[in-house]
């Protein structure tokens, strides 16, 4: 397997026209140094990401299958960081919108600033002026008509914002009084903002953020008292809100939240091995794949493993466990119908795997040997993959991973789709024209990428078929469509729900 992928790797060496089947690195700042690419967001046919090249410092690029990266522009003139070192993947880009909006400072102003579709690059709001010593701008969470992001000002800890696009204006929406408060993660969900703080009384705790009645309130003291309860990693699937968290009896755990009862930890009474669970930002560890949560979790003799709940029976199940001990699995990602992750074994070190939903196999030694690649940030466009990883010979830069030939991948081109209505109150119809019968599966998708409905995998015969999206229960904003059969996408686009 190692020798098949290496010999791949030079074959790739040079940039193809079209996506190919293998690994391709990028070496963006040259040499054993390390550009840390970091906050890898898929938007309109790309992957924008902060990255520095030695010459410009950290500023924003762009990569996509058929093409290498690029700098979009030098925000921060000269060899100075446009963007703010983020360590770990805390959302400092976001899609709010039809936008894409990120963080940085360009010598003169500090804050969000606005990419479009069509290329133009604008700052939305200098925070300097109206907020003098306005500092971290990164985690960000947007609603339908707000962008809510943490910031501190004016030395009262960190608080939680919003950015209106309708009159460009920044406010900050929460007064919580520790002035050392830390906000360690926000998620829309429900038309609400969910986010972890702390007041004088808790620390670590589920905090909810109506933007319409304009009140902040504390969900539930899920570990009573200022103990470190530490809510994190929030994941909307199926509507309902996933995150990790503790608890007193349980210790650390999984926790679900539907919008009405008490948040519920899944991962208790679950007759598998769960001594500890969570508490790990470096890349997203709870995802959907096949219509199971798959979330991380640390076994009783300190080795992690991947495990499988199901939401109808509440079952759990392992199906993954590392073979090197206290080295977690991270940045969980569906591509091609298998689940990736970083996982490790002793002669591999941590590196690229992937799960089928049968058994779990080593995808791509990225840094041969024992060695530790350590991937992170998985990012789907097109039909690639890509992801951050370190190597001894190129430092820590970006890799593409592509799971499909070009040949198979040009089946695309034998189906097309319609939608309608677009925007949608309700049901969107979606026609699917195959010109040649098929076996598809249709996901809707919101703006970050989570998995909001799944129609199953079905045969349909040549012609025009139509699949209903329902929307009713959905937040208004933007969604995405998904036509894949099997490993394969066939087509996708957008559905607006107003």
């Amino acid at each position: 397997m190692k020798k098949r992928l290496l010999s791949l790797s030079i074959l790739l060496a040079a940039f193809a026209a079209h996506a190919q089947y293998g690994i391709t690195s990028y070496d963006i700042y040259p040499g054993i140094q390390t550009s840390t690419p970091m906050g890898l967001t898929t938007y309109a046919g790309n992957v924008y990401f902060y990255a520095n090249d030695s010459v410009h410092g950290q500023e924003l690029w762009r990569v996509n299958e058929n093409n290498a990266p690029a700098m979009v522009a030098d925000i921060h003139p000269g060899n100075l960081p446009f963007a703010h070192a983020f360590t770990d993947d805390r959302r400092p880009i976001s899609v709010f919108k039809e936008d894409l909006y990120f963080w940085g400072d360009d010598g003169t102003h500090y804050g969000p600033h606005k990419l479009n579709t069509t290329g133009g690059l604008t700052l939305t709001v200098d925070l300097l002026p109206l907020y003098p010593g306005f500092l971290n701008g990164a985690i960000m969470a947007p609603l339908p008509e707000q962008l809510f992001f943490a910031g501190v000002y004016n030395y009262n800890g960190q608080q939680l914002w919003r950015y209106k696009v309708a009159g460009n204006e920044a406010k900050k929406v929460t007064s919580l009084v520790v002035n050392d408060n830390t906000i360690t993660d926000i998620t829309g969900f429900q038309n609400k903002v969910y986010f972890t703080s702390r007041d004088r009384n808790k620390h670590g705790e589920l905090y909810v953020h109506d933007p319409v009645a304009d009140t902040t309130l504390l969900l539930q003291d899920i570990w009573p008292g200022f103990v470190i309860q530490d809510a994190n990693t929030y994941t909307v699937i199926n509507n309902r809100l996933y995150f990790y968290g503790s608890a007193p009896m349980i210790g650390a755990g999984i926790f679900m939240y539907d919008g009405i009862s008490a948040p519920k930890c899944i991962s208790v009474n679950s007759q598998i091995d769960v001594a500890a669970v969570g508490a790990l930002r470096e890349g997203n560890t709870i995802a959907a794949y096949h219509d199971k949560v798959y979330y991380v979790a640390r076994a009783s003799d300190m080795y992690y493993q991947l495990v499988q709940y199901d939401p109808v029976t509440g079952k759990s199940a392992v199906v993954y466990k590392s073979t090197v001990r206290s080295i977690d699995i991270q940045s969980l990602c569906v591509y091609n119908d298998k689940l990736f992750f970083s996982g490790s074994d002793a002669a591999h070190g941590r590196e690229l795997w992937q799960y089928d939903g049968d058994t779990a196999t080593l995808a791509a030694d990225v840094n041969p040997g024992p060695d530790d690649s350590d991937p992170l940030q998985l990012t789907t466009q097109g039909n690639s993959l890509f992801f951050t990883a370190f190597t001894d010979a190129g430092g820590y830069e970006l890799f593409k991973f592509t799971d499909i030939p070009a040949s198979v991948a040009g089946i695309n081109k034998q189906v097309s789709t319609t939608l309608h209505p677009n925007p949608t109150h309700d049901a969107a119809t979606l026609e699917i024209a195959l010109h040649q019968p098929q076996t598809l599966e249709v996901t809707l998708t919101d703006a970050q990428g989570r998995t909001v409905h799944t129609i199953p995998s079905a045969p349909y015969h040549a012609g025009t078929q139509r699949i209903t999206l329902p929307m009713q229960s959905l937040p208004a904003g933007m969604y995405y469509y998904r036509v894949s059969n099997g490993s394969v996408q066939l087509a996708s686009g957008k559905v607006v729900k107003e």
